[in-house]
């Protein structure tokens, strides 16, 4: 299967929000692995032999890094996606996270979309209490 740019044979794909949502890639993720192909042919990087595996670490990944993302809002009450960045990557050179930032915002729309959080008028963000 010609992957494109859905996956990448070494690291994982930056999502930002103006060239699509976090809930299209992962609904293409599992599209894909219910296709079962026996190879993935990414833009960038050799062609991966496991793609069952690698599709699964991948959507396994955006899943925990929302969670993780909703958890450390949750915490710090309110926060912008720069604010975020250094308690969401913590290995992560400070002079990256502006490109961090771009990863949660994705992450933080996708939240917004299931209702879990609000943007404010600051372009902050923070989390919604449950009912």
């Amino acid at each position: 299967m010609i992957a494109g740019d859905m996956v990448a044979g070494i690291g994982t794909i930056l999502l930002e929000p103006q060239d699509g949502s976090l809930r299209e890639y992962l609904t293409s993720l599992q599209r894909m692995q219910a296709l079962k192909p026996s190879v993935l042919l990414p833009s960038h990087g050799p062609p991966i032999t496991t793609p069952e595996t690698l599709l699964t670490m991948y959507i396994a990944h955006r899943h925990m890094r929302t969670e993780q993302i909703h958890n450390t809002l949750d915490t710090m009450g309110i926060a912008s996606p720069l604010d975020l960045a250094p308690a969401v990557y913590p290995d992560v050179p400070p002079h990256v996270h502006g490109i961090a930032a771009i990863q949660i915002l994705s992450h933080l729309i996708w939240l917004q979309e299931r209702g879990m959080v609000e943007k404010l008028p600051d372009e902050r963000w923070r989390t919604l209490q449950s009912a």
